[in-house]
């Protein structure tokens, strides 16, 4: 009789462990899942700030062309006195 009862009892106790293991496993997986979906969110967010930047440099740069391909030498001139 005691045997059974040892045995049950550390039956027991291996199938608590296993279980709060379990728990401790899921648990880890979320904060994992939910760390991942912040940093796709982060690189998403970033990929989109650098698309448009880009976006706005490229316009910059082709007003600029075409304000110097205008005024030529004359707006050299003006922004030269601008950052005085």
């Amino acid at each position: 009789m005691d045997m059974i009862l040892t045995a049950i009892i550390i039956i027991s106790v291996i199938v608590i462990a296993l279980v709060y293991q379990e728990s401790l496993l899921r648990a880890r997986r979320k904060q994992f899942d939910e760390k991942m979906n912040e940093m796709e969110r982060l690189f998403n967010e970033t990929l989109e700030n650098i698309r448009h930047h880009d976006w706005l440099l490229r316009t910059g740069l082709i007003e600029t062309a075409y304000l110097f391909t205008e005024y030529g030498s004359s707006l050299t001139e003006d922004v030269k006195k601008w950052t005085r």
